[in-house]
């Protein structure tokens, strides 16, 4: 059975971004997340003067990546590039 939001469209109609906004309408605001959904990381205050960063980037197979043309080591490597990236994108 085809998950629907309120508008009618399924999960994949809403897109990433429609995704990303559906979320951030019902997480509550703490006063413990400096950054919240919506950039590339999110930024937790850990105490007065540290930050911890944290990403969570998807790889799909057939998508991002092919395991016939790519071993699990490389896998790993694209992973932590893609989050990595993401997390010097906020400064980190």
């Amino acid at each position: 059975m085809k998950q629907e939001n309120k508008t009618g469209r399924g999960l994949s109609g809403l897109g990433e971004f429609g995704l990303i906004d559906l979320i951030a309408r019902k997480v509550r605001p703490s006063a413990t997340v400096a950054i919240s959904i919506g950039d590339d990381a999110a930024a937790f205050q850990l105490t007065d003067e540290r930050l911890a960063l944290a990403t969570a980037d998807m790889l799909v197979e057939g998508v991002h990546f092919d395991l016939a043309f790519c071993d699990p080591f490389r896998l790993g490597r694209k992973s932590l590039a893609v989050n990595l990236s993401d997390i010097a994108a906020m400064g980190g």
